[in-house]
C-alpha cells in the first residue's frame, strides 16, 4: 500500500516497513545497488539500480520483474498522478506512460542526478537547480549555483537544500 515505507540500500537490498517504521523487513531483491525506489497510485513499487536497470514489484516485494536495463545507473525515479514513470539516467531520461512496460529514451540533456515534481507538474533537478516544464525534454538553470540536494515545495514556491543553505526560488516574482 502506498503507506509503506520503501528503502534501498548501498548492500543490495530493499527494505520495507508497513507500520511507519517501527520494524522493517528485508524484500526479495537483493544483489544490486539500489539508489531510487518509487511508488505508483495502483501500488506497484519501481526501483532503479547504479547497474543500470529498473525493477517493478505488482506484489509489495515478493517477486521483482526486470523492466528496463540500460547502459547508465539509475538516479532517480518520479511517477506523477497519471502513473506515468520519468527515470533519470545521468545525461537520459527514459519515460514510460504503460507502468513500466514500454520505456522512450530522451538524449542529450544536462547530467541529472535527483529529480523532483511539484503539484504543477513541473520537473525540479540538483544539478545545479534546474526546472523542466515539459516533462524532462529541456531543462532551464533556475539557480542556485551550488549543488541541489532536495527540494520542497509550499505552493508555488521552491525551496533548495543545499551544502550552502536553504535557497528559495518563487517562479511568480518578477523584479
Amino acid at each position: 500500500p502506498n503507506n509503506w515505507i520503501w528503502a534501498g540500500t548501498y548492500d543490495g537490498e530493499v527494505v520495507y516497513s508497513s507500520d511507519n517504521g517501527n520494524t522493517w523487513n528485508k524484500d526479495s531483491l537483493t544483489n544490486d545497488i539500489i539508489w531510487s525506489i518509487a511508488t505508483n497510485s495502483l501500488n506497484h513499487v519501481f526501483a532503479g539500480s547504479m547497474n543500470s536497470r529498473i525493477y517493478r514489484t505488482t506484489d509489495l516485494g515478493v517477486t521483482w520483474q526486470l523492466v528496463c536495463s540500460t547502459t547508465l545507473g539509475i538516479w532517480d525515479i518520479v511517477i506523477d498522478d497519471q502513473n506515468n514513470i520519468y527515470v533519470t539516467s545521468w545525461t537520459k531520461r527514459l519515460i514510460s506512460t504503460d507502468n513500466g512496460n514500454s520505456w522512450i529514451t530522451l538524449g542529450g540533456g544536462p547530467e541529472i542526478h535527483n529529480m523532483d515534481l511539484d503539484k504543477y507538474h513541473q520537473f525540479y533537478s540538483g544539478s545545479l537547480g534546474r526546472r523542466s516544464l515539459d516533462n524532462c525534454t529541456t531543462w532551464t538553470y533556475i539557480g542556485p549555483s551550488s549543488d541541489v540536494h532536495s527540494f520542497a515545495f509550499v505552493d508555488s514556491l521552491v525551496f533548495a537544500g543545499t551544502s550552502d543553505g536553504v535557497f528559495l526560488y518563487d517562479p511568480l516574482y518578477q523584479p
